[in-house]
């Protein structure tokens, strides 16, 4: 008889966690706290100073350095000159 209980109590919480994750409950309390801890972690560097910068790649830059997507080492170099003008 423990074994029945035991047995059925395991079905039941299997049971009960196929449901959460068909109707999405797992997945919103996981986006939820991916959420307030993204917001906590920014609300930290308000001080720093944010820009976004808009890089445009030409054909002159494609056929020097060739074709996309570029090694990490050229996106590399890219950051670097990009953050040395800001």
């Amino acid at each position: 008889m423990r074994y029945f209980k035991l047995l059925f109590g395991f079905f039941l919480l299997v049971g009960f966690n196929v449901f959460l994750l068909k109707n999405g409950v797992i997945e919103y309390f996981d986006y939820k706290t991916y959420d307030t801890i993204s917001h906590l972690m920014t609300n930290n560097s308000k001080t720093s100073k944010s820009s976004v910068v808009v890089v445009d790649i030409d054909e002159k830059s494609l056929k020097y350095l060739g074709q996309w997507p570029w090694s990490r080492i050229i996106l590399a170099q890219l950051i670097n000159s990009i953050n040395k003008t800001n």
